[in-house]
């Protein structure tokens, strides 16, 4: 949770989805308005290969790079540690 873009990326699944999939570009979109100076671009090269995996890798998500789709798992401690990270800035 120490990284921005992956703060937001929980987020916005928590906060801002009904359900528990996105595609990549609708992601991505919402990440290019919500982070200043991040192009989509940009950010729909750097998710798969950096943020999603990482995520994933942790179990948070799953990203099928075939389809796009990404499917969020969660965490029951999720709203709690983006509270506490938003209260640290």
């Amino acid at each position: 949770m120490a990284n921005p873009i992956r703060r937001e990326i929980v987020h916005y699944f928590e906060n801002h989805i009904e359900g528990t999939s996105s595609s990549l570009e609708e992601l991505t979109t919402h990440l290019a308005d919500r982070l200043p100076g991040e192009s989509q671009e940009h950010l729909m090269l750097t998710l798969p290969q950096t943020h999603l995996s990482k995520l994933q890798s942790r179990g948070w998500l799953s990203y099928d790079t075939q389809t796009g789709e990404i499917t969020y798992h969660g965490s029951e401690d999720a709203k709690q540690l983006l509270t506490e990270v938003r209260d640290m800035f």
